[in-house]
């Protein structure tokens, strides 16, 4: 589910989900209303991936700079209040490409720009072409209540990275792996560093256990810090799946949201698993770590019977398929640096009218499931996640 093609929904849930003054109080300010999008594209309008980009703001409340990275499709999501506070007039942009020199240079005038929001900057010269390096963390919950989404990921990791290698032979893929439960456990934190040995990665998923836990928050945010702490290679695409069943403790949220200012500001894309239990304020934690890393909230359904009752998001549409296969998509769409969409076959149900990502004008209350011919026959030993 990406929040950022059907943002008037987003912003309508997000102020909603904050409505009670002790999530506000908790999370605190998220005004992104003021969203700008920034598609950078080379001299023959080809989208240029993961293109370095510092952002200075006149008029803001917070001093400062902001240095990101673009997407691997040429997005930048820039969010002037949320990030330079009330009061911006203007932003400027110098956008560089890893391995040449100079850099493009492009004054944004908010009060100029048209309905949609966008700016598109052209570069003088040829895009590079598809990402060449990508490192991929997983950051899991392994307290008692993730035993079966622990076991699956086990099961497949090997076959996701094979179906990836097949596909895309020429990108160096690495793995890390972040694994956490809570205070008071046999551990909070176990990191283990990038590696591109798949048998590594394996063995590790492999030896751990879903334990302990208790009450109902984690460890969240001291996990996430590991995984930015992890040795990212620069200029790589970078990735971060956090597979997590409850939110932070309340008084680490604070946290938690300044871990992901640091991520949004390295480029790492967050792609949240919401798996059985999770409830809203981890939603608007998850689905916000997302929007701002520009990232997509990624979350499991009761279809497959396996684990505990799933909360399904406030969302106008999606789409179930095997988490598997949804993996492979979302790696791929940022290998492609392009959104890469379900064959029929792998579609198992459908909620609300959507297309390619986009939830047409249909209410979600007025919609009801739509179970694809074929999707009953394969429901069956499979998690089933929705995007």
């Amino acid at each position: 589910m990406d929040d950022h093609l059907n943002y008037e929904y987003f912003l309508g849930w997000l102020g909603r989900s904050l409505v009670s003054e002790q999530r506000q109080r908790l999370i605190g300010d998220l005004d992104l209303a003021d969203r700008v999008t920034v598609r950078i594209v080379d001299r023959v309008g080809a989208p240029v991936a993961n293109a370095q980009v510092r952002v200075e703001a006149s008029g803001g409340r917070r001093a400062g700079g902001l240095v990101t990275q673009a997407g691997t499709d040429g997005r930048l999501e820039l969010f002037p209040t949320y990030d330079f506070g009330q009061g911006v007039r203007d932003l400027e942009l110098s956008v560089t490409l890893a391995g040449q020199r100079g850099a493009t240079e492009e004054r944004i005038r908010l009060n100029r720009l048209g309905a949609d929001r966008e700016v598109t900057i052209r570069l003088a010269g040829d895009a590079p072409g598809r990402t060449r390096q990508m490192d991929i963390a997983f950051t899991i919950d392994v307290t008692g209540s993730m035993g079966d989404e622990l076991n699956y990921l086990t099961e497949e990791f090997q076959s996701i990275v094979e179906r990836l290698k097949s596909r895309y032979d020429g990108v160096d893929l690495r793995f890390g792996l972040v694994a956490y439960r809570d205070q008071g456990d046999e551990f909070v934190v176990r990191d283990y560093p990038f590696t591109s040995d798949i048998q590594r990665m394996q063995g590790q998923l492999s030896d751990l256990r879903a334990s302990g836990g208790g009450d109902y928050p984690e460890a969240m945010d001291e996990a996430f810090r590991a995984a930015l702490d992890l040795d990212w290679r620069p200029g790589a695409t970078r990735l971060l799946f956090l597979v997590a069943d409850a939110p932070p403790h309340d008084g680490n949220i604070d946290d938690m949201m300044a871990h992901v200012r640091r991520a949004r500001a390295s480029g790492v894309r967050v792609y949240p698993l919401a798996a059985s239990g999770v409830a809203e304020t981890a939603e608007v934690v998850m689905r916000t770590a997302a929007a701002l890393t520009q990232g997509r909230h990624l979350f499991l359904t009761d279809d497959s019977g396996i684990g505990r009752s799933h909360q399904e998001p406030k969302v106008e549409c999606f789409v179930v398929t095997k988490l598997n296969d949804l993996l492979v998509r979302v790696i791929a769409s940022e290998i492609e640096g392009r959104r890469v969409e379900p064959s029929r076959r792998e579609v198992i149900r459908e909620v609300g009218d959507y297309d390619a990502g986009v939830c047409e004008s249909q209410p979600f209350a007025q919609q009801g499931p739509q179970i694809s011919p074929r999707g009953r026959d394969e429901l069956g030993g499979y998690l089933t996640p929705s995007e």
